[in-house]
């Protein structure tokens, strides 16, 4: 028993020793050495019952097991490309066309998410700033002020001030409303962002179409080259592939691509193009015509005041400015009332214009995208049934 377990000592240090080295060379040589060291024991024990046939035929067996136990790295395969038959490549397209449907699903939601966020940051702005500004004594007082000169300065006279009453609450609102919630986004970085997450999740979708298909790069390159992504007509011709929006580090660098966004958002804010001043004009125009009314009041108390003079004038100035103040608070929440409702009316026009819009939208670079790639996929597949 002693003899078996220094063979088996001397079979473990001596395979290890092999496995160490993992050549094919140095494992033949260890064999022969351990061969020899086994027969050496062999020897040294003269028990007849160990040289029985079947324990050598064990001791053989185990060795060639621990032999044959050495991993051997197989090269990888090489998967040659399939042919680029029509069919395959019918197959790519329809792939393809159902990625960027995909993909512009997801910067739809994007964008129609990050659109609905900004007008909830418009509306608290406009209810928390702007009303409470619009309908203060002071700002009814000043803006009365303003009405009168509008209709002094003016041969139109009172559809004259409504205009520019219209223009200076536009003004007021763009610095009251839209710059304050505008820092952080606004409807054009929306574009931008939108634009960039359609990019990013086509090229994820399409990244394993060559290993799908067993298609070569050069040929799939070729392929996308082939399907324009951009098509600019104007001021200056500009397209962009869809080989040239995947592999970009940043599609911003594509000059189309930069045209397209530049293209689409001329106006930072979204609201500049006057959906807020067209709703404001009706109000406006009432406003107008109170302003004047409260201006000729307080002309009418300046004049008495001037006739009585002393004590007498200025009792009834500051009467009547107590009386104006008065009227002023118990009219003040039909005044809110009447604000708030014109307001509410410009900002839902506004957001159903950002969001449905195919030209000017928070989604319009994506719909353009997408529709070109669509375009692409079907002038590609028509070509080649003609040519085929």
């Amino acid at each position: 028993m002693s003899a078996n377990r220094a063979v088996s000592r001397a079979l473990r240090r001596e395979s290890g020793g092999s496995t160490a080295h993992g050549f094919q060379e140095e494992r033949s040589r260890s064999l022969r050495t351990t061969f020899g060291r086994i027969c050496v024991h062999l020897r040294s024990f003269a028990d007849p019952i160990f040289f029985q046939p079947p324990a050598v035929a064990a001791l053989l067996l185990a060795l060639l097991v621990g032999c044959a136990s050495a991993p051997v790295e197989a090269p990888a395969p090489v998967v040659a490309p399939l042919p680029e038959t029509p069919e395959v490549w019918r197959l790519v397209d329809a792939d393809i066309w159902d990625a960027c449907r995909q993909a512009a699903a997801e910067a739809e939601r994007y964008a129609y998410a990050a659109l609905g966020a900004w007008m909830a940051r418009v509306g608290r702005q406009t209810e928390e700033t702007f009303i409470p500004w619009y309908t203060s004594y002071g700002s009814q007082q000043w803006l009365a002020l303003k009405v009168g000169w509008y209709g002094l300065d003016s041969a139109e006279g009172e559809r004259k001030a409504a205009d520019r009453l219209a223009e200076y609450l536009q003004e007021q609102y763009d610095k009251r409303v839209l710059q304050p919630v505008s820092e952080e986004t606004n409807p054009q970085k929306i574009r931008e962002r939108a634009a960039a997450v359609f990019v990013r999740s086509l090229a994820t979708e399409l990244r394993d179409l060559p290993d799908r298909y067993r298609l070569a790069e050069d040929g799939f390159r070729q392929r996308l080259e082939r399907i324009a992504v951009i098509e600019l007509a104007a001021p200056a011709p500009q397209r962009a592939s869809l080989a040239q929006i995947l592999t970009a580090d940043d599609p911003v660098s594509i000059p189309a691509y930069a045209a397209l966004l530049r293209q689409i958002g001329p106006d930072e804010d979204g609201l500049s193009s006057g959906i807020v001043r067209d709703r404001l004009y009706p109000f406006a125009r009432s406003s107008a015509d109170k302003l004047a009314g409260r201006l000729a009041l307080q002309g009418g108390a300046t004049v008495a005041g001037l006739a009585l003079g002393g004590i007498g004038g200025i009792l009834v100035s500051v009467g009547i400015s107590g009386w104006q103040a008065m009227e002023h608070e118990k009219n003040k929440p039909a005044l809110e009332a009447e604000l708030r409702s014109s307001l509410e009316t410009a900002l839902d026009e506004a957001a159903r214009f950002l969001r449905d819009d195919p030209y000017a939208g928070v989604a319009a670079p994506v719909h353009h995208m997408r529709a070109q790639i669509e375009s692409g996929l079907l002038s590609v597949a028509i070509l080649e049934e003609d040519n085929g």
